[in-house]
Order: structure tokens, then C-alpha cells, then sequence
């Protein structure tokens, strides 16, 4: 498992890209939207937005804000 914590500011965006791991984002401030497979979907404080392995996703801030990402399992390009 791989875990991370990030601040962001409104608009920031993550580009479209997939993964072989799972991916989950648990929003702690602020809201994001996070597109999966072409699905858009909002995160905010109290959800979690789950990424299936290999699937098609990009993030976009629409408020300033904080999130933890876990990936499982562990991701090596984070080692």
C-alpha cells in the first residue's frame, strides 16, 4: 500500500492516466471531481472516491483543499 497527502488549490488538475493499482481518494477539505472512465464523480469531505485498477482517471480541484490517496497495493514509481 502506498499513501500520500496532498494540498491543493482550486482548478489544479491531475492528467488522464491509469495504473495497475487501485486507487482511492479520501478528501479531507474542500471537493474535488474525479473522472473515471468517462463517469464524473464528486469527492467531498465524508466521501471517498474509489479508482478500479486499470481504469481511466483524472482529478480536478474545485476548491482549494486536502486529500490522502492510498494505492494498493504498493506503487513502485513511488518507492
Amino acid at each position: 500500500m502506498t499513501s500520500a497527502h496532498y494540498e491543493f488549490d482550486r482548478d489544479a488538475t491531475i492528467h488522464e492516466h491509469s495504473h495497475p493499482e487501485e486507487e482511492v481518494y479520501e478528501v479531507l477539505e474542500g471537493e474535488i471531481e474525479i473522472v473515471i472512465d468517462g463517469v464524473s464523480h464528486a469527492a467531498r469531505p465524508g466521501l471517498v472516491a474509489v479508482v478500479p485498477a486499470n481504469a481511466r482517471h483524472f482529478v480536478r480541484a474545485l476548491t482549494d483543499g486536502r486529500v490522502i490517496v492510498v494505492d494498493h497495493p504498493a506503487r513502485p514509481d513511488f518507492g
